[in-house]
């Protein structure tokens, strides 16, 4: 299964009641996981024309109600997601997810220079307290208002050219930098190196929106 690498901005007042209340942060992942995935499927078909449209949600539909059927505990699942909402509800709106996708782990060796945990200045995605049981793999991990402005410091001078220019694919495949392998042929270098052009500008200002707001941030993988 793939390792997609998640953010979400949180009020103070959120991380108080989240560190009160740590059983909720799975069902909130969960919850923010779900509907970030929904979000974007209807918006890719409000893009459609209607006829086209009307068949891509028959087939979804059908889709999934044969995986719910092939596995009953899909939908035991799911229940125990939605009987959760109210109780994540009252914690009041949250922000919108973020979502660095398959590119996390790359992301953490560029900012850091290595591949695992060890503290680092701009280890912010391999780092923070975790809290609650887990949120895919292994809990989610909090960063408080005051190390969500130490991380925006740390992205502020990074130039995404830069960045780019420092992906050795041979050496991040040796470190077992997720989710690159070792034979990388020139046309999925350069589809890594427009992943990370792409997504480093949006996790700058999702950052520095986020400090700017006084919040913290919720950073799990699943």
């Amino acid at each position: 299964m793939s390792m997609m690498g998640r953010m979400c901005a949180l009020s103070t007042v959120q991380i108080a009641t989240l560190r009160v209340h740590p059983e909720l942060v799975s069902a909130f992942a969960s919850i923010a996981t779900r509907d970030f995935g929904e979000n974007r499927r209807r918006e890719a078909m409000a893009s459609m024309p209607p006829d086209i449209r009307e068949l891509r949600e028959a087939q979804y539909q059908a889709q999934l109600k044969a995986v719910m059927a092939g596995f009953p505990g899909w939908a035991e699942e799911a229940k125990a997601i939605e009987a959760a909402r109210a109780r994540v509800a009252t914690l009041g709106p949250f922000q919108s997810l973020f979502s660095l996708e398959k590119s996390w782990h790359i992301f953490h060796y560029l900012f850091t220079g290595h591949a695992d945990d060890e503290a680092a200045p701009g280890d912010a995605l391999l780092s923070g307290t975790p809290i609650g049981e887990t949120a895919g793999y292994g809990p989610a991990r909090l960063h408080d208002e005051r190390a969500c402005r130490s991380f925006r410091d740390f992205l502020a001078p990074l130039d995404v050219d830069r960045l780019v220019t420092r992906m050795d694919f041979v050496r991040m495949a040796s470190l077992g930098i997720y989710p690159l392998g070792g034979d990388m042929d020139p046309a999925n270098e350069q589809s890594w190196r427009d992943e990370i052009a792409q997504r480093f500008p949006e996790l700058k200002t999702y950052v520095d929106q986020a400090s700017d707001r006084g919040d913290g941030l919720l950073i799990w993988i699943d």
